[in-house]
């Protein structure tokens, strides 16, 4: 076997057990999450996960991570573009919702882990907010639209904290609302996702510009 196919299979072995080590610890967390469950939903032993992955705290590190910077190149593509903060903020919160609706299970997941080790999820995201700037840079960005428009009381920070939460809340609430309000209907709940981009958008676009 040439040194090759040794890496292709490999890569491919290591790339099972990932896309298995995120739906286990998507659906258990780290504390309920077994090593055995991450083999058998791999379909391999646990010899072999030990081999690729010696502990379960690294695998999730791993995956946690994977989770969080699955999000930021698509953001900061938009968040540092040309276009205008307007067209910015409804181009994130589009886009953000769509990212959302694609892994479901993400909000839970991360808010579970947040209550969790605090300070241990705070090191990822900081960790990940460094490599990226999105945050930062977004604030720096509204901070100057709200010289430029003489905004009294603009808070930056708390913008973005309330247009993430408007984004992430209806997801945490998902298994609420898609029996109690919709019915279990996929395609009523799927008009909602729209509704709330346009809902969203709008309430932050009028923060930002109140005269219309």
């Amino acid at each position: 076997m040439s040194q090759t196919t040794e890496t292709d299979e490999k890569t491919l072995a290591e790339k099972k057990i990932l896309e298995a080590a995120k739906d286990v610890f998507m659906q258990k967390g780290l504390e309920a999450a077994s090593m055995s469950d991450i083999a058998k939903t791999a379909g391999i032993s646990r010899t072999s996960l030990h081999y690729y992955f010696r502990t379960k705290e690294k695998l999730f590190r791993e995956i946690f991570r994977s989770v969080v910077d699955g999000f930021m190149p698509q953001l900061g593509k938009i968040i540092r573009g040309n276009a205008s903060v307007r067209e910015k903020v409804e181009k994130f919160v589009d886009s953000y919702i769509d990212l959302l609706a694609s892994v479901p299970a993400a909000p839970h997941f991360i808010i579970n882990e947040i209550y969790r080790d605090p300070e241990g999820i705070v090191e990822l995201f900081l960790s990940v907010e460094s490599e990226h700037g999105n945050i930062a840079y977004a604030v720096h960005l509204l901070e100057e639209h709200a010289r430029e428009h003489g905004l009294k009381d603009f808070d930056a920070q708390h913008f973005c904290l309330a247009l993430y939460s408007q984004c992430v809340f209806p997801f945490v609430l998902s298994p609420v609302l898609k029996t109690a309000l919709f019915s279990a209907d996929p395609d009523r709940y799927a008009e909602f996702l729209v509704r709330l981009k346009k809902n969203v958008a709008r309430t932050a676009v009028s923060r930002l510009y109140p005269e219309g």
